[in-house]
């Protein structure tokens, strides 16, 4: 049985670009829309920006950190004056980088609004000119001019109608992993457990367990889950259920056969989603691009980072064919933004056009933050010159990536 809801919702702002989600290429995408003059909101589910970066647990820019815009240079720039990330490496503090963010963001004059979830869309043809939100005020409409959605899931996308790639291969989705974090405090502690239907005891018996050793004696462990559509709501649940049940039996595991002395310390806010809903662009990326180290003379972004396309029918470290292999950099084009049928819709992160084992090298956060900045710019340049993203001078657009130190060269 349906029901329906027939209820009149009040408009309540009125944005040139609206970014739906804060992670990584939501928040470069909203700062260099909002750099470029356009009146700029972020809507984001959770509290903090930064995704994965932060309520992720997952404290590691993939990817090619050099030439990748001045908005993630600045980034990094911040965290490494703060002590929050190696001088050299890629590792930092996923507990700082939200602090960062919201900083650059608010200097930048976006606005921010979390604990908000876009619900539905207004479309008209093929032009969205609303978005329905809702939070703690109930529901309401944001009209906008051009929107991103750097939802990770595709969301505003589908609302919007858009078509989802391998929409009959859901059960084939790269698995997410959760991260837990221990601390070394000097002498044997052994975690208590509460019953649980998870005893590990051996190798064979654990998932894939991959430890982050960080600074001052800690360490962050990821374990592999399988078995859900993280992609639905109930899916997604119950992977984050089954998650938290195996991190106790997990912490003794790894005391009684690494470190005894590395005491739990908390577990990250939620998965480590590596797929979800990819949405249909004008070209779908391809691994064999990838491959290739392909160019397409709509460039926007680079790319560096080996595939990661874990194989989804067991949780150990098995991958899917062409799934671990290094690639040469890469091209990412403008027309793998464009969502197919609408005018003023780019997609921004892991639900770009791309296939499954282009998208696995293509998500990281490095990478994502060049296609968010990308997506932002490209938003701020319709609205100046009054096109449609279909229209843009992509030449216009590579030009003020480059001012903006991005490096879009091979």
């Amino acid at each position: 049985m349906d029901v329906r809801l027939n209820k009149k919702i009040k408009v309540s702002s009125e944005y040139d670009v609206v970014v739906a989600g804060g992670g990584m290429a939501g928040f470069c995408a909203a700062v260099a829309a909002s750099r470029q003059g356009a009146k700029t909101l972020i809507i984001e589910h959770f509290a903090i920006l930064g995704g994965l970066g932060s309520s992720g647990g997952v404290g590691n820019f993939d990817g090619r950190l050099e030439g990748a815009g001045n908005i993630f240079d600045e980034v990094v720039a911040k965290m490494r004056a703060l002590d929050a990330m190696e001088k050299t490496g890629s590792k930092f503090d996923h507990n700082v980088l939200p602090i960062v963010l919201q900083k650059i963001a608010l200097d930048s004059k976006v606005k921010l609004l979390f604990h908000t979830d876009c619900v539905e869309v207004i479309r008209k043809k093929k032009t969205i000119t609303h978005l329905i939100v809702f939070n703690r005020s109930g529901f309401s409409a944001i009209k906008a001019k051009v929107i991103i959605d750097a939802t990770g899931e595709g969301v505003v996308s589908q609302f919007a109608g858009a078509e989802i790639l391998d929409k009959d291969k859901i059960k084939e989705l790269i698995p997410p992993s959760m991260m837990f974090f221990m601390r070394d405090i000097g002498k044997t502690c052994l975690q208590k457990q509460i019953s649980s239907k998870y005893i590990y005891k051996t190798k064979d018996d654990i998932p894939m367990l991959t430890p982050w050793w960080e600074p001052d004696g800690k360490v962050g462990i990821k374990f592999k889950i399988i078995g859900h559509d993280t992609g639905s709501g109930e899916g997604l649940s119950n992977a984050e259920i089954e998650a938290r049940e195996k991190v106790l039996p997990l912490v003794k595991y790894f005391q009684e056969n690494y470190k005894p002395t590395y005491k739990f310390d908390y577990t990250a806010s939620i998965l480590g989603i590596r797929e979800g809903r990819r949405i249909k662009g004008e070209y779908v990326l391809k691994g064999t691009d990838l491959f290739a180290g392909k160019k397409f003379e709509d460039v926007i972004a680079v790319g560096t980072f080996q595939t990661d396309a874990g194989d989804p029918k067991t949780d150990k470290r098995v991958y899917i064919k062409g799934g671990a292999t290094k690639v040469p950099p890469y091209h990412i084009p403008f027309r793998s933004l464009k969502v197919k049928d609408l005018d003023n819709l780019l997609v921004a992160g892991r639900c770009l056009s791309a296939d499954r084992i282009a998208m696995s090298s293509a998500r990281v956060m490095a990478t994502a933050s060049m296609i968010g900045h990308s997506a932002g710019a490209a938003a701020a340049l319709a609205i100046r010159t009054k096109k449609k993203l279909r229209e843009l001078n992509i030449e216009k657009l590579q030009n003020m990536l480059t001012k903006d130190k991005m490096d879009l060269l091979l």
